[in-house]
């Protein structure tokens, strides 16, 4: 009886030694399977992310970035491994405590094995994603020329003219300028500032962006929905008509559109016979929406955008509306400020608004409302000016540039 009951025990023992080994297998399984399950949900999120940021890119005014996105692949390797080196020391484990167990009982083991095999684990790759950031550009000062210090800057864009007689060409600039009452078209000459022609509109009007299509100019006007046409060698006026945005604020063009804005976050392509809307983009820097777009230039494929009440130039991608680059203006604003100071010329409003760009030679001009000067300027990488890359950043552009 005594041998029976101390076989019994050993039973016993050697049972709850296997069942103690099943339970190690299966929570370090369950514990396996829940991390496959997480490391998949995460990727899932990862995947979801990055679609969701392309949609949001076509969608908005910037913005299509998808392009710059990849995927990190390596991880499922070292955790495949990994679960294979836990799950493979257990069975080792548990065959090692079970050499004496009977027949029944390895049978029951075996079941066990094979339920446990039925477990699928999905180890999805990590998705690492890539977020292209603006670049930060700042300003130096070229040559300086005067500039009618009364004009309500709102459109400047830059026109050469040539004169067969005299056998040359000068630097001339088209403006419209703003405010009821004070609102004109004008030829301004470049190097001297000199106004050379000039055309009122009526009191009723506000003017805004003007470009040039054609042999015409077109002159947007403030929450009128009037645009104001004008031949272009003449400037006489010649038509009122009207574009299908809700208002007028920047204008250019790209050789194939009109593109406007009012006073949102979106670039508008207009048809130049119709002037309504063939398409549009949102303009952003990352997730961040970037409105207010106001005097507009299109320079080498980008489009350039004054923000309104802001010492910043956004650079955009037109086809994405992303914010490809910040030109930071707020040194040349307190030069000419400190330059009106000295002349009395202090104004309300007299902020930067203003760009022109000759393509054939590279050159750029910028002035703001009521300024003295227009500026002639080259763009630098921020990284060329030591002293303003000690204190400027992207966090701090984005403070001052992002309304």
């Amino acid at each position: 009886a005594m041998a029976t009951s101390s076989a019994v025990k050993t039973k016993r023992r050697r049972s709850g030694k296997l069942c103690e080994g099943r339970t190690s297998l299966r929570l370090k399984l369950m514990r396996v399977f829940l991390i496959a399950v997480l490391i998949a949900i995460a990727s899932i999120l990862a995947v979801q992310l990055t679609s969701n940021e392309r949609k949001r890119s076509n969608e908005l005014q910037g913005i299509t970035e998808a392009n710059h996105h990849g995927v990190g692949v390596g991880v499922g390797d070292v955790q495949e491994q990994w679960m294979r080196d836990e799950v493979g020391g257990d069975e080792a484990a548990t065959d090692a405590s079970s050499d004496a167990v009977t027949e029944d009982e390895e049978e029951e083991e075996e079941e066990d094995n094979a339920e446990g095999e039925e477990v699928v684990v999905v180890v999805m790759p990590e998705v690492e994603v890539e977020v292209e950031v603006p670049d930060i550009y700042v300003l130096e000062v070229v040559k300086e020329f005067d500039h009618d210090h009364l004009a309500f800057t709102q459109g400047f864009l830059y026109n050469q003219e040539c004169s067969s007689e005299e056998a040359s060409c000068k630097d001339m600039f088209y403006e419209s300028t703003g405010l009821n009452g004070q609102t004109s078209v004008r030829m301004v000459n470049a190097g001297t500032g000199r106004v050379e022609a000039k055309t009122m509109a009526e009191q009723r009007f506000f003017g805004e962006g003007l470009t040039r299509w054609g042999e015409k100019l077109y002159q947007l006007t403030w929450q009128s929905g009037a645009t104001l046409v004008y031949d272009a060698e003449t400037l006489e006026f010649l038509e009122e008509t009207k574009t299908d945005l809700k208002d007028g604020w920047g204008l250019t063009n790209d050789s194939s559109h009109l593109i406007a804005t009012d006073s949102g976050h979106t670039l508008y392509f207009l048809d130049p016979e119709t002037l309504k809307t063939d398409h549009k983009v949102d303009v952003a820097d990352g997730d961040r929406r970037v409105k207010y777009l106001n005097e507009l230039e299109h320079v080498e494929g980008e489009v350039w955008a004054n923000i309104w009440m802001r010492n910043c130039i956004a650079r955009i991608d037109p086809a994405t509306g992303k914010v490809k680059g910040w030109i930071h203006a707020a040194d040349l604003t307190a030069k000419e400020l400190v330059k009106s100071d000295s002349l009395g010329r202090r104004y309300t409003m007299d902020v930067l608004n203003g760009i022109a760009y000759d393509p054939a030679t590279k050159r750029i001009w910028l002035t703001g409302k009521q300024w003295s000067t227009v500026y002639e300027v080259k763009v630098v990488p921020l990284s060329s000016s030591p002293s303003l890359s000690a204190t400027l950043d992207l966090n701090q552009v984005r403070r001052e540039c992002i309304v």
